[in-house]
């Protein structure tokens, strides 16, 4: 079975907002708070409902799946205020158990190859 990248979707937010919380935890124990980090879980429900709520105003959120579970997820912004005619990834995440085999490139891969072909309709 191959991983699938797709566009986030409404129904993904209580198992990002999820994800999002382990990894953190995961990625930056010592070096944040661990107090906020631990709050990422207890605020898991009200950070689906940000998700849900943003889904629209974040165009470029992709998420990575293997078989059926979400294993990663790209977003990024094309011509922010920061890069007029360009592009910026704001995320990059794999999970843990999934790092080291490829998935981060492939996600990356794919966002550029989306970009390209967005930069150069214009």
């Amino acid at each position: 079975m191959k991983p699938i990248i797709r566009k986030r979707k409404i129904e993904d937010s209580h198992e990002l907002a999820h994800s999002i919380a382990v990894l953190w935890n995961e990625t930056y124990k010592g070096i944040l708070d661990e107090d906020f980090l631990q709050e990422l879980f207890v605020k898991e429900k009200e950070n689906a409902e940000r998700l849900k709520n943003n889904l629209n105003e974040q165009p470029y959120y992709y998420v990575l799946t293997f078989p059926d579970k979400i294993i990663g997820w790209i977003y990024y912004t094309l011509n922010s205020d920061k890069y007029k005619d360009g592009a910026e990834i704001q995320a990059l995440y794999i999970l843990k158990e999934y790092q080291g085999k490829g998935y981060g490139r492939l996600l990356y891969n794919y966002a550029v190859n989306n970009i390209q072909k967005k930069v150069s309709k214009n």
